[in-house]
């Protein structure tokens, strides 16, 4: 009796335990939708290939009861019906399923099944719905000691669902995709560290936004040396340009004083000689100074070109007026 009940039970276990194997769903594929956008719910690769042979083909959405499930959509001799009253678009190349503009109510699981003779197909697939974050903020505070500086830096997205950010500083950490994770990053510069640019990255399963931040900017950190070099390229600039003033000026001043001191020589200057010829009357027995009446003068006018060879640099230019008295001897 009791032997008979133990095979009765044992039966029971195994045959539930059957069911339960068959009833399960199988394997679940999770498809990440963004909100308000289209979101495509595929087959596996495998399936796409069987399309082709499927004679039916049903798109079924759970429902809050497990058991039930209600029908998207109906697929068969080539001919598609939409059951629900959604804003949907059905792929019979791929018997891929659209959502055209997804909601949250729509993040639930869904089934494919394809049924070929008497063989059946399923793929399960879970939505999630989130919403895209937006461009992050980073909001920035500093503290100086000695020669170094610490920044706290705040990175913050306006939107998005399950946000999850990522610090990150290219140049001094490449082997580092993500060198810190949330929001808050504290970073300590020393005066060599220059030019360095961190990146802080908001993302989420539908999407990602970065924003960089010149972090040796917000110190005032600037390359050791830059000042050196500027001189030591400016200073012959302006050695070489005061030495060529100072040539032009010298060789200016030498030319002119050379033309101030020798004139040019003027061989059309005309030169007028006034000569004065007295003549000398015979002796009287008294000797007597002859006055001014008494005297018969014969001017002579001579015009001389040029001046001796000799007097040339000492004489100046322009007309030379000569006055000469000639007196004839008494007879």
């Amino acid at each position: 009796m009791h032997r008979a009940m133990d095979c009765s039970v044992c039966l029971w276990l195994i045959i539930s335990f059957c069911w339960a194997w068959g009833a399960s769903p199988g394997p679940v594929r999770t498809v990440f939708g963004a909100l308000g956008k289209p979101t495509l719910l595929d087959v596996t690769p495998d399936l796409q290939q069987l399309t082709t042979r499927f004679e039916k083909v049903v798109w079924k959405r759970d429902t809050s009861d497990p058991v039930t499930k209600s029908i998207i959509l109906d697929y068969s001799g080539g001919n598609s019906s939409i059951k629900l009253n959604q804003s949907m678009r059905f792929h019979p190349t791929n018997f891929s399923l659209e959502i055209l503009e997804t909601s949250r109510q729509d993040a639930e699981m869904y089934t494919f099944t394809g049924t070929q003779q008497y063989e059946e197909k399923e793929v399960h697939l879970r939505l999630e719905v989130y919403e895209e974050v937006s461009k992050p903020i980073i909001q920035v505070s500093k503290s100086l000691s000695n020669e170094s500086c610490t920044l706290t830096l705040n990175c913050t997205a306006e939107r998005g669902d399950n946000k999850t950010y990522c610090w990150s500083c290219p140049k001094h950490h490449a082997a580092w995709p993500c060198l810190h994770n949330g929001s808050l990053f504290n970073l300590s510069l020393d005066p060599w560290e220059t030019d360095l640019t961190c990146i802080c990255t908001a993302s989420n399963p539908v999407n990602h936004y970065s924003t960089h931040i010149g972090a040796s900017a917000e110190c005032n950190i600037e390359p050791r040396g830059s000042d050196r070099l500027e001189v030591v390229y400016i200073l012959p600039i302006i050695l070489i340009t005061v030495i060529c003033a100072g040539l032009v000026i010298w060789y200016w001043v030498r030319h002119r004083g050379r033309k101030q001191q020798v004139p040019l020589k003027d061989e059309s200057t005309i030169h007028t000689i006034y000569a004065q010829v007295q003549r000398a009357e015979k002796q009287k027995a008294v000797c007597t100074f002859p006055s001014a009446e008494d005297h018969a003068c014969t001017t002579i006018y001579a015009c001389a070109m040029g001046l001796p060879p000799d007097t040339a640099q000492t004489q100046t230019l322009g007309p030379t007026t000569v006055y000469a008295s000639v007196t004839y001897p008494r007879s």
